[in-house]
């Protein structure tokens, strides 16, 4: 693992070592990094969403399509749930 070092002002700092121990972490350099993959991981989808955006369309999304939409949520997801009625 690489190390860096960076200069904060004192607010900054109070400000980071509160946040930490709000959150839960165990120390400021946990928070950072969290901070760290969580924008990584903003951008990640950020250009996943633009390239979707930017990909021609396919076809309409109109009440058909949601329904066999549906239908493979339901007919993969189902397939091991048990209902209620079955306990």
């Amino acid at each position: 693992m690489i190390t860096r070092v960076i200069a904060l002002p004192e607010t900054l700092d109070a400000f980071l070592g509160d946040q930490a121990k709000a959150r839960g972490f165990a120390s400021t350099e946990d928070y950072v990094r969290d901070l760290i993959e969580r924008e990584r991981d903003r951008e990640t989808l950020r250009s996943a969403l633009l390239a979707g955006a930017g990909s021609p369309q396919i076809g309409e999304g109109d009440g058909q399509y949601i329904e066999g939409l549906r239908k493979r949520v339901h007919g993969t997801a189902g397939a091991g749930r048990r209902s209620s009625s079955d306990t």
